[in-house]
């Protein structure tokens, strides 16, 4: 056997080795996702739509989230993730379903009214979305005397239910932040009661509404 051909044998050899080697160290990479907690994988995710926020890293984001509800089906923030990168990438698809596991884990106003607007957003409501937002003010109504605690969220589900006593609630508000001589909520208030149509606010929860 020449040196040249048992030259390229062990050049060949090495080669294989190296792609072996190379191999093993991507499925113990692999290996060890499984093993990270739901939260690691929020993060990770977070991260990538920080530092990217758009094509194949969004992808890669929301396939983090999918794994981390699998890892911790009771872990909010992963669906709230999941959300959020949903609404960058212009998904409608998923968001409903996404918003529903919060409701279940924690049903409070913010929570409901969330599911309420996705479900209009996003025409997965069957013709009920007034009867969703009545409902949640009913429900906010009779958890207390008043609704101070939870202020914007029943006012916001009282002007999407249509609801008669949706301006006096408002001024009543705008008038608590007057004495507070606040005068940033106010604007802010104002904007958001007042200025902002149907249809944006429906967009802040569904990128394509309805």
């Amino acid at each position: 056997m020449t040196s040249t051909v048992l030259f390229r044998r062990l050049l060949i050899q090495a080669f294989i080795i190296a792609f072996l080697l190379g191999c093993s160290a991507d499925q113990d990479k692999d290996a060890d996702q499984p093993n990270k907690s739901a939260a690691a994988l929020v993060k990770e995710a977070q991260q990538l739509m920080v530092e990217h926020g758009q094509g194949e890293e969004l992808e890669k984001a929301l396939k983090l989230t999918e794994r981390a509800t699998k890892v911790d089906p009771d872990y909010v923030s992963a669906y709230i993730a999941r959300i959020n990168i949903l609404k960058r990438m212009g998904k409608v698809e998923g968001i409903v379903k996404a918003t529903e596991r919060p409701v279940e884990l924690q049903p409070h106003p913010e929570n409901r009214l969330s599911l309420c607007m996705a479900q209009e957003a996003t025409g997965k409501s069957d013709g009920k979305n007034l009867e969703c937002y009545r409902q949640l003010i009913e429900d906010i109504e009779v958890d207390s005397d008043t609704p101070d605690g939870r202020r914007e969220t029943y006012l916001l589900a009282l002007r999407l239910a249509g609801d008669e006593a949706f301006e006096d609630e408002l001024n009543a508000y705008l008038k608590s932040l007057d004495s507070d001589d606040d005068d940033m909520a106010r604007e802010l208030a104002k904007f958001k009661f007042i200025e902002k149509s149907r249809e944006d606010l429906l967009r802040e929860i569904a990128p394509v509404s309805r």
